[in-house]
């Protein structure tokens, strides 16, 4: 039986103590660079995340382009949309004012000359359709609305009519000057034999009943007016007459119509003339019914449109719904036929906005 010595042992038992400590040394130490690995590896992930976290991988052009210094003296402009708020903005587009839409074209300029040639896309332009009034008949004579052409506008115009004329002087004289108001003796004229009528000539100087009595023709050649509206209709004594057609009082009525127009014409032929349809009035208060004044507005309108007359249809404007005189327009006294001041401020605004041109 062999035995190893004791001091054999001691030193075998050494060696592998100091064998096992180095192997224990190198595994820490291994370890450790292991773990400082790990943490840089790490750290370069963490840090590129953080710099570009939503950034497309870039292509191998993009790098090289990124790698290649600018040249020196000049600057390359962003290419790439710069997103802002939400908003997505060139370069180009970011320098237009506010209210510019699209950034100028860049286009070079060419040699080829510019052309005359008118474009052949017409454009259709859509204007909102204004239903005719239907208080107002359709007729190439009948004056159309405008924008109101001002008080300006009435100092051209004279007024030839019958005591519905007349009453201006009275409740139109801050909007009508009295010397272009024409009417006659009594402050009315009737609608027969009209051509030998006779109006008083205004004078300030004088009464009413003193002004001068002259013929239509005659206060034409002196006043030359650049404007007539005339209205006269109401006082049709023709229409008394029993013995008469409906049919020979239109042709009567329609020949004092042309008879003024061929007055102004050969008295002031520079004139423009124009007719005013007849007032409307309140059938309880009047023996002149609305159905006898709409039959000689429409008697008016066809000698009008025969004659190429000018006719403003201000009856409109001074019916209610049942195509009666509005009472807020009817005179102080009440008889259903005149106008108080709110009722001629009316027929003058509408003048007004229906010139004769």
């Amino acid at each position: 039986m062999n035995h190893t010595p004791q001091h054999d042992r001691k030193s075998a038992n050494a060696n592998r103590a100091a064998l096992n400590a180095a192997l224990v040394r190198v595994l820490a130490a291994l370890s450790v660079l292991t773990l400082l690995t790990g943490v840089i590896f790490f750290g370069i992930l963490i840090r590129q995340k953080a710099q570009a976290p939503n950034d497309p991988p870039a292509s191998s052009a993009t790098r090289a382009a990124e790698s290649e210094p600018p040249v020196s003296g000049s600057e390359t402009p962003p290419t790439a949309p710069v997103e802002t708020e939400n908003r997505t903005t060139d370069a180009a587009t970011a320098l237009l004012p506010p209210d510019t839409a699209t950034p100028p074209e860049t286009t070079p300029a060419t040699d080829t000359p510019e052309t005359d040639d008118p474009v052949t896309t017409p454009v259709t332009e859509t204007a909102p359709v204004t239903p005719p009034d239907p208080g107002i008949p359709t007729s190439s004579v009948i004056v159309p609305e405008t924008a109101d052409h001002g008080a300006d506008y009435l100092k051209d115009v004279y007024f030839l009519g019958d005591s519905t004329t007349y009453g201006m002087m009275v409740y139109a004289k801050d909007l009508v000057s009295y010397d272009h108001i024409w009417a006659g003796p009594g402050g009315t004229i009737d609608f027969v034999d009209i051509a030998n009528k006779t109006i008083k000539w205004p004078d300030g100087e004088k009464s009413f009943g003193d002004w001068e009595e002259i013929t239509i023709a005659e206060a034409l050649g002196r006043a030359k007016p650049k404007i007539l509206i005339v209205t006269l209709g109401i006082n049709f004594s023709a229409d008394g007459n029993s013995t008469w057609s409906e049919e020979k009082r239109e042709q009567y009525f329609r020949k004092q119509v042309k008879a003024v127009s061929d007055i102004v014409k050969e008295n002031s032929p520079n004139t423009k003339l124009a007719f005013q349809t007849i007032y409307p009035t309140i059938d309880s208060l009047t023996s002149i019914k609305n159905s006898r004044v709409d039959l000689r507005n429409e008697w008016l309108l066809a000698e009008c449109e025969e004659r190429n007359i000018p006719l403003i249809w201000s009856h409109t404007v001074m019916s209610d719904e049942n195509g009666q005189l509005i009472a807020a327009y009817n005179a102080d006294h009440g008889d259903g036929i005149h106008l108080n001041t709110a009722g001629f401020r009316a027929v003058l605004s509408f003048v007004r906005t229906h010139p004769v041109t």
